[in-house]
């Protein structure tokens, strides 16, 4: 039986470099020799050393807390790290899910009960007995056969381990199993975005086509093109690829392609690292490379509008995230006649991660307006920032709005041929509220300190975008967040949107519907608390409990609204407030983020800076605001 000793946890460390994060386990002697960070014990769940803080008598003295203890946790070349992590989590019943607040799935179980076989875990292990369990009670593997038996590899050549295998998992003989009759059979747990009739013949179609009429030179050629494909993508993402599923299969490519020992099965392997985090509960791999640079821009711009900017026990820690944003920019455009042209903008993560983000660009551009224009040195030239803009403005969607990583380049119609049979809206890029607003957000500010640069396009993009914002608002007056959990992180940033063409609760029916539906949804102790399943059924759910970030979310879209009635959000900050540590941090409590409708992924550092910033939002611009508006009525 193979048993994993514990390793010791203070003997982790965390190398940074370029915002790249790669985790090592010292010897005894090199661990005397470079102390562990507050940031690191943190992240591996030990005691940080940070301070106890004064007790806060108010929202302000509550968010500089707050800041206090994250600029704590601060690596050393600007950034914030995280473990950024949610799919694929060991649960309670023995098996896996697709994500870490799921239920157990036929396709996640199978998967890691198969690999942690192959790692030698034996099969009377108490883990793999219990998963075992769990999978056959849910039918056992064939459960999820889309077309040949799955994992195809424990077919041939067949030895004893592979022999095993195959009576493990599946709950009958695997000589028995006709699998072409399973082809389309998937289990309910599973089944998130049912295949179309059209793939389902198309699937046919194609495999008699494959088998008995496709000539030899075809079948060479697509492969030769798709390896070209597979080397563009390395090369554009210096071998890091844009997550590690990709990553997984573009190394069994490239280990048939080029080889084992090849320089680019060589690069590919160094990669490897910067996806595996190590933290209290052990080491697992991260949804991309990390969450580098959308968490420090919005850091920075939440410590400057709550006013906590101005202050000088924050000023290196904005110094030392400019310098970060400074290093991750990307600087000139790719190779690549596929990809969307990236000068200038910013990544999710890392700069060698390799692709812009429109949302990640306008957030990242409008952190470093907001401290190059006030008194911070000027790291990034005006040029590079115009760069950023003209990047922005080639970014724009035919409807008015902006996607992720590049335009809407063909018709929704593709999603019938969409095969995932788990993930929804991932054949083409949809157009965004939470993108669209940080763009347009983004311009604007770029606009106010650049008044004669590309104005009157920039005025164009502004006013189509409001245009997409006000048609994606339900009736109900919501907006659905596509990136967030749900309704509540995409009512933030519709209203941020509103508030910049001065829609706001004094003159816009759209912010009022928008305020209404907030407030209908908050909760009796004065937070509000979303469930992860309203990003899947598309409706809002409570949760059982109120989250902090929710909760700071509501607060905050509610003072873009100017929502002039404090005692509700004076309700969500209270709870906030009661929710915090007395060395000024919070705890995780469920996940907040999502990604294709389905699939739910953790961003741990949102409960440190939006909590913090809706606190000290209300005191720095909320109340003046109030008291402006009172003295003109």
């Amino acid at each position: 039986m193979v048993t994993a000793a514990p390793t010791d946890p203070g003997r982790w460390r965390l190398d940074v470099d370029g915002g790249v994060h790669r985790w090592r386990y010292l010897d005894e002697v090199a661990s005397t020799q470079r102390l562990q960070s507050a940031a690191e014990k943190y992240f591996l769940g030990l005691p940080t050393g940070l301070p106890e803080l004064p007790t806060p008598r108010g929202f302000q003295e509550s968010a500089r807390n707050g800041f206090r203890f994250y600029q704590g946790l601060q690596l050393e070349d600007g950034h914030w790290g995280c473990a950024y992590g949610g799919p694929s989590f060991l649960l309670a019943d023995g098996g896996w899910g697709l994500h870490s607040a799921g239920d157990s799935t036929v396709f996640a179980t199978t998967l890691y009960y198969v690999t942690l076989r192959i790692l030698g875990l034996e099969s009377t292990h108490p883990l793999a007995s219990e998963a075992r369990n769990r999978l056959h009670a849910l039918g056992g593997a064939l459960e999820r056969s889309e077309s040949d038996p799955p994992l195809s590899f424990v077919t041939k050549p067949l030895n004893p381990f592979l022999a095993s295998l195959r009576n493990e998992i599946y709950t009958r003989s695997y000589d028995e199993i006709a699998f072409g009759r399973y082809r389309n059979f998937v289990a309910p747990v599973d089944l998130k975005k049912p295949t179309s009739t059209l793939l389902r013949g198309a699937n046919v179609l194609l495999r008699f086509w494959e088998q008995y009429i496709r000539p030899d030179w075809i079948g060479q050629w697509a492969n030769e093109r798709v390896c070209a494909l597979i080397q563009r993508e390395d090369e554009n993402t210096s071998y890091n690829c844009l997550a590690p599923v990709n990553k997984a299969f573009h190394m069994v490519a490239v280990w048939h392609s080029d080889g084992a020992k090849s320089d680019r099965m060589k690069r590919h392997r160094d990669k490897i690292s910067p996806y595996i985090w190590k933290g209290e509960n052990g080491m697992t791999c991260s949804g991309t490379n990390g969450v580098q640079a959308w968490d420090t821009a919005f850091t920075i711009q939440a410590m400057v509008e709550t006013g906590l900017g101005k202050e000088l026990e924050f000023r290196s820690s904005l110094e030392n995230a400019l310098h970060y944003l400074d290093i991750s920019q990307l600087r000139e455009d790719l190779a690549d006649p596929y990809r969307q042209p990236r000068k200038g903008g910013w990544p999710f993560s890392t700069r060698d991660n390799g692709y812009v983000v429109s949302d990640c660009a306008a957030e990242g551009l409008k952190a470093v307006l907001m401290l190059q224009e006030h008194d911070f040195t000027k790291l990034i030239s005006d040029e590079r920032l115009q760069d950023c803009v003209d990047t922005l403005l080639l970014m724009q969607n035919s409807g008015g709005g902006f996607s992720s990583y590049e335009r809407t380049r063909a018709s929704t119609l593709l999603e019938y041929l969409n095969a995932s049979e788990v993930f929804d809206r991932i054949m083409v890029e949809y157009s965004y509220p939470e993108c669209t607003t940080a763009v347009v957000t983004a311009l604007a500010l770029f606009r106010r300190h650049f008044p004669t640069y590309r104005s009157a396009e920039i005025d164009r993009v502004i006013r189509r975008a409001i245009k997409y914002i006000i048609s994606a608002q339900r009736p109900d007056g919501s907006w659905y967040g596509s990136w967030g959990v749900c309704f509540t992180y995409a009512s933030l940033f519709a209203m941020q949107s509103l508030e910049l063409v001065d829609q706001t609760w004094q003159t816009s029916e759209h912010v009022r519907k928008s305020c209404k539906f907030l407030l209908r949804t908050q909760k009796e102790d004065g937070g509000w608390g979303e469930h992860h399943t309203s990003c899947e059924l598309e409706e809002y759910i409570q949760h059982k409990q109120s989250q902090v970030v929710n909760t700071a979310w509501a607060c905050l879209a509610l003072m873009h609204a100017r929502y002039p009635y404090k005692e509700a959000i004076e309700r969500g900050l209270k709870l906030i407030m009661s929710r915090q540590q007395s060395n000024g941090e919070w705890h995780q409590e469920d996940v907040e983020g999502v990604f294709n409708n389905t699939c739910m992924i953790g961003y741990p550092n949102y409960k440190f800076y939006f909590t913090s910033w809706a606190l000290g939002r209300y005191h720095n611009v909320y109340l003046p605001m109030l008291k402006e508006m009172e003295a003109y009525s």
